[in-house]
């Protein structure tokens, strides 16, 4: 950024919001992108980047595949946004080529213009030119109208979360099960990676309110806990919901929770299959074994069932050194994990480190799996797990 463009940035930051309002168009409201340099936008009405521009000088609203949050201020033609942030998902090459656009058409100052229901913000040299249509007023949709409550029916795991702008770190497992009520609510419960919650989400007007949530009173890790907070925090008041694609993402003024639905079980093969502890017999990489004795404890994987607090299938298990659990899956021969594995950060000899084959990491590969009597092989690349049931 260069010199200028901070003096400019300065200014507008300590300009005082009278003159903001009295020398600026008003951008209260929500705005729907509809076309990147005057080309119109390929991505269904869902899919779409939406901004909601807050009175008290809050950006909101999702890039196309993230949830983002930040501020913003005003000077005549000009439009400042600060603190930009936004959570940190995959998604299909086309809503991630419209997230860069998104990103860099928003970042830093920008001339701007609103004729009537059409917002233009244009970057450096009229490069990179935003066309949004403004799809609500203070909060009342217009343009598009929210997905029915039925559709998001089901289970959904968390795969993204922030609080005041800024992304937490997803460190347990957090999944929520909604119920459509017969009166129109939608009834929540469900884990926040700590403690289990329930509560109910209402209709009101084109966003929900959230009521009190019931919480058990369990102490976790202090990461987990942040992560508890922030989650509460995205389901405590007035709370605006967006399906796009297969996310599902909750947002209030104090943060955001995306989630996505809960992969189907694999029917060729059922969890059962697996049900039981498991200890670590042989490792072979590229057809070489590796030394077992490299581990101070004895590695195992431990397969449960699903149960009240989750509604999953649960692993947990030791990889030499660290205890780990998480969620997981079978899908077309593979064990997918996640979408966290948390870990206990006990100190391992450097040694241990160096030369110890990594069990975590082979599970979050994704590995190749089979299961022959007591046997179970998973495989990653040129390297070979088998374990023997106990």
């Amino acid at each position: 950024m260069t010199y200028k463009t901070l003096l400019l940035g300065s200014l507008l930051l300590a300009s005082s919001a009278a003159a903001q309002t009295s020398s600026a168009p008003a951008l209260s409201g929500e705005w729907t992108l509809t076309a990147i340099n005057g080309r119109a936008l390929g991505l269904s009405p869902e899919e779409r980047p939406r901004l909601k521009f807050g009175a008290d000088r809050t950006l909101s609203g999702t890039s196309g595949c993230n949830a983002l949050n930040g501020q913003f201020s005003q000077r005549g033609p000009w439009l400042l946004v600060s603190r930009l942030g936004t959570t940190r998902m995959a998604c299909d090459p086309e809503r991630m080529n419209v997230e860069s656009y998104v990103l860099r058409g928003l970042g830093g100052v920008h001339r701007y213009r609103v004729e009537g229901r059409t917002l233009t913000v244009e970057g450096a040299a009229g490069k990179d030119q935003l066309t949004f249509t403004a799809a609500g007023r203070g909060g009342a949709e217009v343009a598009d109208k929210q997905p029915e409550a039925q559709d998001w029916s089901g289970q959904w795991t968390a795969v993204a979360l922030t609080q005041g702008g800024r992304e937490v770190a997803l460190s347990a497992p957090a999944t929520l099960r909604l119920e459509r009520g017969t009166d129109g609510s939608l009834n929540i419960s469900g884990t926040t990676g700590c403690n289990r919650l329930s509560g109910t989400l209402t209709p009101a007007g084109g966003q929900w309110q959230a009521g009190p949530l019931a919480l058990t009173r369990m102490a976790c890790p202090g990461p987990v806990m942040q992560q508890e907070t922030a989650v509460v925090a995205a389901l405590t008041g007035a709370v605006e919901a967006r399906l796009s694609g297969t996310t599902l993402t909750l947002s209030t003024d104090k943060g955001s929770l995306s989630l996505r639905r809960a992969a189907p079980a694999d029917n060729s093969v059922q969890p059962a299959a697996l049900s039981g502890r498991y200890q670590l017999s042989s490792v072979t990489r590229s057809g070489r074994s590796a030394d077992l004795s490299t581990f101070m404890e004895p590695v195992y994987l431990e397969f449960g069932q699903p149960s009240q607090v989750s509604p999953g299938p649960r692993l947990s298990g030791s990889d030499g050194c660290n205890t780990l659990s998480g969620d997981y899956r079978l899908e077309e021969g593979r064990l997918k994990v996640g979408p966290a594995l948390a870990s206990t950060m006990r100190g391992c000899p450097s040694q241990w480190e160096q030369n110890a084959p990594e069990l975590t990491r082979l599970l979050q590969a994704g590995p190749d799996f089979s299961v022959s009597g007591a046997t179970l092989t998973l495989k990653s690349g040129e390297e070979v797990w088998v374990f023997t049931r106990q």
